[in-house]
């Protein structure tokens, strides 16, 4: 009654993966379809606690594990919810082998010449085990990338309709030696294993690549399975599993030909058609600050004099339980350090980039300052395998102070090294993020030109407008099986694009190229701006159609031979705000004397707040106000104007790493100077 019962189960979750998958299918009218087949071989890793199968006599003191493999063969259905996640169906065969050995060194005394002596024989218990079943599967399937490589996730139910084994017992000691009964093998049995469960179910996951060729694909992939239940009711039975294979599909929705009807006598001339039908049109809209859109008649790009002051984050993060630096870190060689030049390293460049070779600033600024020293501070979580580890806090602090010794040369008796389990200003809360942004060194100094913002004159480039929005568009009576919008300033731009938007299957109704944040995609010709939007459908046809925009540079050279009025702009960056806090600290104190010596009576000062992604949203606004009014009123200078406003949430940086979402909670600072 069981077994029934838990087929029926099977049987109801396959109907629900089945409906669901059949709405989504009609829901989006050009996603493909594929139906195909499957070839594995498994390898299994058998954990069992059993002594022998069918009450067979013997003494072993029970089988611990053991190994098999089997080949699974079957069918599949596989169809899409969107672009990035697609379903799929797998009904087949699998086999399930395994093969158990265990050896006993003192099974009492054994028969040498038909006679029974006073020696301890060693022997060898064998169990080989075999299953056949029927698998059903339901997966999703996620592509996280632009090329069609997938994250495989799902169940495996395995129903067994036949299964059998064999055990023995094996003399191996004495070799002159056999057992009472003449022969150097005993307690043989064979036959089917009774008493099994009636549903094996496996959680599984995988990897595969997509390789396509024309309506085709091949798709080879590896994965591992979870054994959730025994194979034995009563008894610890479980194997897992890793399979590698390959899997085969076509494409149910390529279109079939249309019938032949006899040709009219054509009255003009007949014009050859094409092979489908198709309306394929891209426009370009540009996005301003305040979110309104307009028609783009001329992308402006002006030069400024700048100087950027980039905030130095004293934190070095690492991976939970480990005391290795991060490979996203800069590192260099002992012999590049004498040619480092942190004025040109950084022109035109970005936050992130410089506090990824936090370790060489630091580095390059301790060598020139000899008599300073640095204080080095090993912090953890205090969560799991961290709780209450000092002794890997410390390991994190020594390998900072490691890379500074062997590569920059800075003496070890310079860097004081600390200890801690959560750092004095921790991040409050229990999710994966605030866990994260506990593990770090903290790197402090009394020395205010060690931690300082680095200062970076530059020419400053902006695009007007600052935003440029596409409207793609394609219909065709054939579904989307690859897209890309590409935008450059040169007949080879499809090679080399200042920008690439690609895709597979389905396009969102609009995509945003970011120029004020993207500034190194900033056109820097007077050649017009080309945009094009390429189209491969799923019957192979290529569809494209290109555009241009006129583009006007308006350089520092351009400004004073027609003698313009011009500005001066400075950016400074208040980061390092206590989290949930609007609060300045002291450092914030020392930068925003920084910035009052950049300000003079006639310029303007734009305050913006920003918090990250944590939180309730309308709370993070709130912050953001908070964060930029009290900047505003911790500046001891006046200006001609000073706007001061939150911003809220911000996308600048990337917040699946703690330094994305220490950068995110920041003041910007924009000081605006007019020159002549």
């Amino acid at each position: 009654m069981k077994k029934l019962n838990n087929i029926k189960n099977v049987i109801i979750t396959t109907i629900i993966v089945l409906i669901v998958g059949i709405i989504s299918t009609v829901a989006a009218e050009q996603s493909a379809n594929y139906f195909g087949a499957y070839a594995f071989y498994q390898y299994f890793n058998h954990k069992t606690d059993i002594k022998s199968l069918s009450g067979c006599l013997t003494c072993n003191s029970g089988f611990n594990s053991g190994t098999g493999s089997g080949l699974a063969l079957g069918l599949f259905y596989k169809s899409q919810f969107n672009e990035n996640i697609k379903w799929q169906l797998r009904l087949g065969y699998s086999l399930i082998s395994g093969k158990m050995q265990k050896s006993d060194t003192n099974i009492g005394n054994v028969y040498i010449d038909n006679f029974k002596r006073d020696t301890t024989g060693s022997s060898e218990y064998i169990l080989n085990s075999s299953f056949n079943v029927i698998e059903l599967s339901p997966l999703l399937s996620y592509q996280p990338f632009s090329v069609p490589f997938n994250i495989n996730l799902g169940l495996q139910f395995k129903l067994p309709f036949s299964s059998s084994f064999d055990q023995s017992e094996n003399l191996i000691y004495p070799n002159n030696a056999t057992f009472e009964n003449g022969l150097k093998v005993r307690n043989q049995k064979s036959g089917k294993i009774e008493n099994t469960s009636p549903l094996f179910m496996y959680a599984f996951g995988s990897l595969s690549y997509d390789i396509k060729l024309d309506n085709y694909i091949f798709s080879p992939e590896i994965g591992y399975g979870y054994d959730f239940n025994d194979f034995i009711k009563g008894n610890k039975w479980k194997a897992d599993l890793i399979r590698i294979g390959l899997s085969f599909a076509v494409n149910l929705h390529s279109t079939k030909p249309e019938p032949i009807y006899p040709a009219p006598q054509p009255l003009m001339p007949s014009i050859e058609k094409a092979q489908s039908k198709a309306y394929i049109d891209i426009i370009a809209h540009g996005l301003y600050e305040d979110k309104h859109e307009d028609t783009i008649l001329t992308v402006k790009i002006e030069e400024y004099l700048s100087r950027q002051a980039y905030p130095i984050l004293p934190y070095i993060f690492f991976s939970e339980n480990s005391d290795v630096i991060p490979i996203r870190y800069s590192r260099m060689a002992v012999n590049e350090t004498s040619l480092y030049n942190m004025d040109k390293k950084y022109f035109n460049s970005d936050n992130m980039t410089v506090y990824y070779d936090v370790l060489n600033i630091l580095g390059n600024r301790l060598r020139k300052r000899v008599s300073t020293k640095i204080t080095l501070t090993g912090c953890n979580a205090d969560t799991k395998n961290e709780t209450g580890n000092i002794d890997l806090s410390l390991r994190r602090a020594e390998s900072v102070r490691k890379y500074l010794f062997e590569i920059w040369g800075i003496d070890t008796n310079r860097i004081l090294i600390k200890s801690l389990n959560l750092p004095d200003k921790f991040t409050k809360g229990t999710t994966r993020e605030h866990q994260q942004e506990n593990r770090r060194v903290e790197i402090s100094s009394d020395d205010w030109d060690i931690i300082k913002p680095l200062i970076v004159y530059d020419t400053l480039r902006q695009a007007t407008p600052p935003m440029v929005k596409f409207y793609p568009v394609y219909r065709s009576e054939s579904g989307i099986a690859q897209w890309e919008i590409l935008a450059g300033q040169n007949a080879s731009f499809d090679a080399n694009p200042l920008k690439r938007i690609p895709g597979f299957s389905i396009m969102e109704q609009s995509y945003t190229w970011d120029l004020s944040r993207d500034r190194a995609s900033i056109p820097r010709m007077d050649s017009p701006l080309l945009y094009r939007l390429n189209v491969v459908n799923q019957n192979d046809e290529h569809s494209t159609i290109s555009k241009e925009l006129p583009v006007e540079q308006i350089t520092l050279k351009k400004k004073r031979s027609l003698r313009v009025n011009d500005i001066e702009i400075d950016e400074f960056r208040l980061i390092m705000f206590d989290y949930d806090s609007p609060q300045l600290t002291e450092i914030h104190k020392k930068i925003l004397e920084l910035v009052c010596e950049s300000i003079k009576v006639n310029s303007k000062v734009i305050i913006s707040g920003f918090t990250d992604k944590l939180g309730n949203s309308d709370r993070n606004k709130q912050l953001s106000d908070s964060r930029a009014m009290s900047t505003k009123r911790g500046m001891g200078c006046k200006a001609n104007e000073i706007i001061a406003v939150g911003e809220g949430e911000t996308d600048s940086y990337y917040d699946e790493v703690p330094e994305g979402r220490f950068y995110s909670r920041y003041v910007h600072i924009r000081v605006e100077t007019p020159v002549r």
